[in-house]
């Protein structure tokens, strides 16, 4: 009977803590934590770790203070709980699609991985789904978002293997370090059968107002000969859509919605 009344009470204690998140209050440490919860630091700092392990809780590396993890958007999107940036993205991309002619997604960054946020469906067979996580280097979103990660984040994803999806997939960390330097001059993202064969995807950075690159959008098209005209065609257009992305969240006061 104790160890059910112990496990009911960390459950407890693990939603009092997750609750003293808000927008105004998105990064915590584990003292200010204690203090709100009146929880032990001990406690705390135990519970912070497993909920750190298992990717509901993301550490600041310069901070040291944690923050809500991309697990809660995964969570969430069981039951539908869109974020407010895929809200803000599905009009702006209505308005587009028949310009473009392709699948449209909102992408964000989490520890190597990409998750996709939103999708405005066109041609293709739903390859991934909301809330689906992939590696970051086999897309053109992926590739995007971390040319725009810090420099140890960088070398941490190129350290690691990096899986073959196709025989077109950048496999060397040397090459894929080009490819970021590339990407983060140009501001764009291409990829050419390197997650799917006879798939290519184009990607631009969606911005808050403080110019900090928070998610990405991609368009993917299936049998498309990128030509240079065409690549700066569709990324106009997908930049278009960035803008607008960002104003509409500025308007809104959703700037830190995925910040992460």
């Amino acid at each position: 009977m104790k160890r059910s009344t112990d496990t009911l009470s960390s459950v407890r204690n693990t939603v009092k803590i997750l609750k003293e998140y808000t927008k105004d209050d998105a990064e915590l440490g584990i003292t200010e934590l204690s203090k709100r919860t009146g929880l032990t630091k001990s406690s705390v700092n135990r519970i912070i770790q497993t909920l750190y392990d298992e990717d509901v809780l993301y550490k600041n590396p310069r901070t040291h203070k944690y923050r809500l993890g991309i697990t809660i958007f995964e969570l969430g999107s069981v039951v539908y709980n869109e974020l407010s940036i895929g809200q803000i993205a599905i009009p702006i991309f209505e308005k587009i699609k028949d310009k473009v002619r392709g699948d449209i997604h909102v992408v964000t960054y989490d520890k190597g991985d990409i998750v996709y946020l939103q999708r405005i469906p066109e041609r293709l067979r739903a390859l991934i789904h909301i809330g689906g996580r992939i590696r970051s280097h086999g897309t053109a979103a992926g590739k995007l978002l971390l040319a725009y990660q810090e420099a140890e984040e960088i070398d941490r994803v190129l350290q690691n293997e990096l899986v073959a999806y196709t025989n077109r997939t950048i496999t060397s960390s040397k090459e894929l370090k080009s490819e970021l330097d590339r990407i983060k001059s140009n501001g764009y993202s291409v990829s050419i059968g390197e997650f799917i064969e006879g798939i290519c995807s184009i990607a631009v950075p969606i911005y808050n107002d403080s110019k900090k690159v928070i998610a990405a959008i991609s368009l993917t098209r299936e049998n498309m000969t990128p030509t240079n005209a065409k690549i700066t065609e569709l990324v106009n257009q997908l930049k278009m859509c960035s803008r607008l992305i960002t104003e509409n969240m500025v308007i809104n006061d959703y700037n830190n919605s995925i910040d992460l």
